[in-house]
C-alpha cells in the first residue's frame, strides 16, 4: 500500500511544526492527541508529512463554530482530522484461543496474567538481562515489579515473576524474569524465530508495513501510520498522557489491535519493532519503539 506521490513540506520542517503547535493544538477542546504521518484523502494515502489532530469525535463544518473548526495546513503543513479514542483494558472482545493456551517452550504472543483473573496481557519477545538473566518483556499495566506471573492466565502456571517496570509519559514497559525451570525461545506464534535485531521506522518509510502478535487478535497486519504521538490514553485508573509512541492501523480494513493484545510484539518480518500498549475501538494501536524498552530496562532481545 503505497502512498500517492505529492509535492509536500519536508518531515524535519513538519515535524518542527508540530512541536511548535503542539501545546496549543492540544489546548483545543475534543481534541485528544496529536502524531506526524500519512493523510488520507477519500481512502487514500497521500504522500509526505501530515499533522494528524485526533479528536474525540469528528464533526462536520455545520456543527462547528468557526473557532473551533481546524485549518487545513499549518505554516504550510497538511492536517488530518482523526477520530479514535485510545484505552487500555486487559479482557479480550476476540476468540483467538490458541493463544490462551499452554505455550511451552515460551515464545511471544502468548496469554500472560493473575492467579484466578479474566483479564490478561500477552507476552512480549524475549530479553536477556546482562548477567544473563533470561525473560520477556510486556507492559507494566499487565504486571508490574514484584508481580508473579502466569501462563496461560488465570488458571496457568507459574512462569517467573516481574523484576522491573516503567511507567511513564513515554513507557509503559516490564521485565518478567522466567523461572530457571521455564523454557523459552526467541521467537513469536504464526511467525517463528525472532531476529536479535531491531526495526525502526523512518518518516519517510511511512506506510511501514508490520504484523502483531497478540493474545487476543492473533496474527494481524497493519502498518505504521504516524510517528510521535502524544496525547490522552484511557487507562483502568483514569487518563494519562503517553508521547513518543508509534500508530498503527490495519492494512486489512479491518482490525489490527485489541484489548488484551498489551505487551504484544511488533515487528517488521522478524525483526522487532515495539510492542503494544493500547487500542482504539476502530482497531488502531498505539506501540512503544523497542529500542526505547530495551534501553530503560537494560536488556537485550534473544
Amino acid at each position: 500500500m503505497k502512498a500517492r506521490a505529492s509535492k509536500r513540506p519536508s518531515w524535519d520542517f513538519a515535524l518542527d511544526v508540530l512541536k511548535r503547535h503542539r501545546a496549543r493544538l492540544l489546548r483545543r477542546s475534543g481534541v485528544v492527541g496529536l502524531d506526524l504521518g500519512i493523510k488520507r484523502r477519500a481512502g487514500a494515502l497521500l504522500a509526505g508529512p501530515a499533522i494528524r489532530v485526533h479528536v474525540s469525535e469528528k464533526a462536520g463544518p455545520d456543527k462547528l463554530n468557526p473557532r473551533q473548526c481546524l485549518p487545513d495546513a499549518i505554516e504550510g503543513v497538511p492536517v488530518d482530522v482523526v477520530e479514535s479514542s485510545f484505552r487500555v483494558r486487559l479482557a479480550c472482545p476476540g476468540s483467538t484461543g490458541t493463544h490462551r493456551l499452554s505455550v511451552r517452550p515460551l515464545v511471544a504472543g502468548c496469554s500472560i496474567g493473575h492467579f484466578g483473573e479474566d483479564k490478561f496481557g500477552t507476552l512480549g519477545p524475549v530479553v536477556t538481562a546482562p548477567d544473563g538473566t533470561r525473560g520477556a518483556l510486556t507492559c507494566a499495566h499487565v504486571c508490574s515489579t514484584g508481580d508473579i506471573v502466569r501462563q496461560p492466565h488465570k488458571v496457568g502456571n507459574r512462569i517467573g515473576q516481574v523484576i522491573a517496570d516503567r511507567s511513564t509519559n513515554e513507557l509503559d514497559a516490564a521485565f518478567i524474569e522466567f523461572d530457571p525451570d521455564c523454557p523459552s525461545k526467541a521467537a513469536a506464534m504464526k511467525i517463528g524465530p525472532l531476529s536479535n535485531s531491531i526495526s525502526v521506522p523512518r518518516p519517510k518509510d511511512l506506510p511501514f508495513a508490520v504484523d502483531l502478535i497478540g493474545a487476543c487478535s492473533g496474527r494481524t497486519r497493519g502498518v505504521v501510520i504516524a510517528l510521535e504521538f502524544e496525547g490522552t490514553v484511557n487507562y483502568p485508573d483514569g487518563d494519562r498522557r503517553v508521547s513518543r509512541q508509534l500508530c498503527i492501523e490495519s492494512s486489512e480494513d479491518g482490525v489490527f489491535a485489541r484489548s488484551g493484545d498489551s505487551g504484544s510484539v511488533v515487528v517488521d518480518g522478524q525483526r522487532p519493532v515495539g510492542v503494544l500498549i493500547a487500542a482504539d475501538e476502530g482497531g488502531r494501536g498505539l506501540a512503544t519503539p523497542i529500542d526505547r524498552i530495551l534501553e530503560a530496562l537494560s536488556v537485550s532481545l534473544g
